[in-house]
């Protein structure tokens, strides 16, 4: 606070006493008539005073009288010779007709004494006048005046601030859920709002890589303790066909492990907080087409079928090739195993928003469960979707692509009796795409 209301009033303190200075070095120059119509009716009482009384006295007395009068008035007074005076002509022609002459640059005031050479002079006058000591009092009181101005301004700036530097620190020392409170007319509430909604992000990814770590040691100490079984076991035995049940057991083991390793890499590839997908505009319906000819011949257990209307112009999206299709392979992988005989793909078109539908006739997934099926290393409590295989990864790493291309991914009941899983992808604007 000291350091910025320093820095901010000096440089608006310096600014006005350049100000103030160049109005006093050129007011000799602009204020010319101004200053010599005033300081000669200041000087014009006293001054005709003096010389009535010097008039009016004997000459003998005079230096007496300068002397008494120099006690009594602020500014020095003296006689001096008309001739030795540096005045024009006609400057010393208005002396002998009466008339007060002041001399701006010679700082004097001059008034002759009716009758004789002599001249009352009434200087040097401070050229720093009266009216610039009221100058410069106007300019000391706007200067305090606008040091408290300055520092009511920036106190709530500074409380801000400091508000903002608090709980950076409280950030950095691991409390994530530290949030700054400011008051909504602060010029800092939107840099407030960013700071919280920045911790909110981060409190959640913490809490969610916690819970990673925690499942992740969950689902490698399973296959980690049977392969340390298999392997003692192998040891122990003699016997060539336990040795090759054993054996086989390992690899599957060490299999399930592969896989696992493979679906953690694919998830942290995925997850839109640690990495950007490369975005391409092409026209979707094509392209969904022929990925499914080639899913059509991976599916033994049950039947493939898509609804792709052929009057739907091309659909353009922004989408990366190797993502969406990792997503489409889990969402039909995923229907494959719970469906009974039917998986069905539909694609549809709603306003500027494209619906890829991956419906089958499996068991339907509890309301309550729906958003949650997406969240990594989740198992359904329901028996149906109680997952045989793998490691509840599939559905997280679709959701990571679906939201790496601004779109949505959720789960409905489906037409078939069973459930529905929907991608949706916003359209790109074919102008857009051209540019």
């Amino acid at each position: 606070m000291k350091k910025m209301f320093l820095r901010v009033y000096s440089l608006i303190a310096v600014v006005l006493l350049l100000i103030t200075i160049t109005i006093l070095i050129s007011s000799d120059y602009i204020m010319r008539n101004t200053i010599d119509d005033f300081t000669t009716g200041l000087f014009y009482g006293p001054m005709n005073e003096l010389a009535n009384e010097l008039h009016s006295s004997d000459d003998q007395c005079w230096e007496s009288i300068v002397a008494a009068f120099n006690v009594k008035y602020a500014y020095p007074v003296s006689l001096v010779i008309l001739e030795e005076l540096d005045l024009s002509t006609g400057e010393k022609k208005q002396l002998e007709y009466g008339a007060i002459i002041h001399k701006l640059f010679q700082r004097k005031t001059y008034k002759q004494i009716t009758g004789t050479t002599f001249v009352i002079a009434v200087g040097a006058v401070n050229r720093f006048g009266i009216w610039q000591k009221f100058l410069m009092f106007d300019v000391i009181s706007l200067l305090m005046g606008f040091a408290l101005a300055v520092y009511i301004w920036l106190r709530p700036i500074n409380n801000s601030f400091s508000k903002l530097i608090i709980a950076a620190d409280k950030l950095g020392n691991g409390e994530f859920s530290t949030r700054v409170h400011i008051n909504d007319n602060s010029a800092f509430n939107k840099l407030a709002n960013t700071f919280n909604l920045m911790a909110k992000q981060l409190e959640l990814s913490v809490t969610t890589y916690q819970g990673l770590i925690g499942s992740i040691s969950h689902e490698l100490r399973s296959p980690l303790s049977r392969l340390v079984f298999g392997i003692e076991m192998f040891q122990r035995t003699s016997s060539l066909e336990v040795d090759n049940n054993y054996f086989n057991n390992i690899i599957k083991d060490v299999k399930e492990l592969e896989y696992l390793v493979s679906e953690l890499m694919a998830y942290a590839r995925f997850d839109p907080n640690i990495s950007h997908l490369d975005l391409t505009p092409l026209a979707i319906n094509s392209w969904i087409a022929a990925l499914l000819e080639k899913e059509t011949n991976n599916l033994t257990k049950a039947t493939l079928t898509w609804t792709i209307p052929e009057s739907l112009p091309p659909l353009i999206v922004l989408f990366n090739e190797k993502a969406l299709q990792r997503a489409l392979d889990n969402l039909i992988r995923n229907a494959f195993k719970y469906a009974a005989s039917l998986i069905h793909l539909r694609l549809e078109k709603a306003h500027n928003t494209i619906y890829i539908h991956v419906d089958n006739d499996g068991a339907t997934i509890l309301k309550e469960d729906r958003i949650r099926v997406f969240d990594a290393f989740v198992r359904l409590d329901n028996q149906p979707f109680q997952y045989t295989e793998g490691h509840g990864l599939g559905l997280a790493i679709v959701q990571n692509i679906i939201t790496q291309h601004n779109g949505m991914v959720e789960v409905t009941d489906s037409a078939l009796n069973g459930t529905c899983f929907t991608i949706s992808l916003p359209m790109q604007n074919h102008m857009d795409s051209l540019r």
